[in-house]
């Protein structure tokens, strides 16, 4: 197979990229290591910056000052709401070997049904009142706050979810048969097998496409990315993923006991190879919705990236889609029969 030739052009823009990549990494990781306050107070900035990339993309005229303090009042409270229900449902927030917010029942994805139905009204009230906003605009404020706040919401579940679901809702025995981490660190691996997939999926194919792409996958959406780098980038990420999974229940910290460890490999190796497919097509959501405005990046926050949802859009939907499947299998009757 041929290699394609390599422009400086691309050259510099890979080094970009690259160093861009590392700092994220530098800043990111200790935060998901350590759990607790760091990774909420991360997910709380992430929240923030993401708000203003989707809203300020659709706005050719500013919105009124309330309606921005509104709609971020709104996300936040949507992507944490995770933590009030735990804590309405336990009586009580409590610190454990995770770290604060680490037992305090991540059983589940959810926001507020009476807050959503007021962020709607919110938007539509706003519709009516200001000629700044249309019905397009409304629709798509709150199918992205919606699809986004989960999406945030499901990255928090998979950092703090391992322990508490796996004694309370997967396993049949949870006296005798317990799983606890000694360290913030081990519970961890579930978000960095799902997170750092997604990632490395990018970056599989983005290699890979430069080097041997030659026919496109979907060029009206993404006309940089290749059929090549898209099954390098698959099976690339599955293997990666499938020993990632492996390494670590041979270390004795599975990356959820009961559903991702050796016992149950397929469950590995089909979640790897979700991983390397929804990452891409989130991808294709949010790149889409970036030519339906016309815009080349939601913000230029990261240089060589763009901004947080052009780095992070994969990461997002196949932490969601990971997040449904788990609580689909954990909690789904008839499949704990299989398992």
């Amino acid at each position: 197979m041929e290699i394609n030739p390599v422009s400086k052009e691309m050259k510099k823009s890979v080094k970009t990229r690259l160093l861009t990549a590392l700092v994220l990494t530098i800043i990111s990781v200790p935060c998901i290591l350590l759990g607790g306050f760091f990774f909420a107070f991360y997910i709380l900035i992430a929240t923030i910056i993401m708000t203003y990339e989707f809203v300020h993309i659709s706005t050719e005229k500013k919105f009124p000052l309330l309606t921005y303090v509104l709609i971020y009042l709104m996300m936040v409270s949507f992507v944490f709401w995770i933590f009030t229900d735990a804590a309405i449902d336990n009586g009580i927030v409590s610190i454990g070997k995770g770290g604060i917010f680490a037992n305090i029942g991540m059983k589940d994805i959810k926001v507020s049904t009476l807050g959503l139905s007021f962020f709607v009204a919110l938007i539509f009230l706003s519709v009516i009142l200001y000629a700044n906003i249309d019905i397009k605009q409304a629709c798509y404020i709150i199918t992205m706050a919606l699809v986004i706040s989960l999406s945030l919401q499901s990255v928090l579940f998979l950092r703090y979810c391992p322990e508490y679901l796996y004694n309370q809702v997967i396993s049949e025995n949870p006296l005798l048969d317990s799983i606890h981490y000694d360290n913030p660190c081990s519970s961890s691996l579930l978000l960095l097998f799902f997170a750092g997939g997604a990632l490395i999926n990018d970056a599989y194919a983005f290699f890979v496409g430069i080097l041997f792409g030659k026919h496109k996958l979907n060029p009206r959406i993404s006309p940089k990315k290749t059929w090549e780098g898209f099954i390098g980038g698959c099976i690339l990420t599955t293997i990666t993923g499938i020993l990632f999974a492996f390494i670590a229940d041979w270390c004795n910290v599975p990356l959820l006991k009961g559903i991702l460890d050796i016992k149950h490999w397929y469950f590995c190796v089909l979640f790897s190879l979700i991983i390397s497919i929804v990452s891409v097509l989130g991808d294709f959501m949010f790149s889409a919705i970036k030519r339906y405005f016309n815009v080349k990046d939601f913000s230029n926050i990261l240089p060589g990236h763009g901004g947080l949802l052009d780095r992070f859009d994969s990461v997002l939907i196949t932490c969601l889609i990971g997040s449904v499947l788990i609580l689909f299998i954990a909690y789904n009757p008839l499949l704990k029969l299989v398992i």
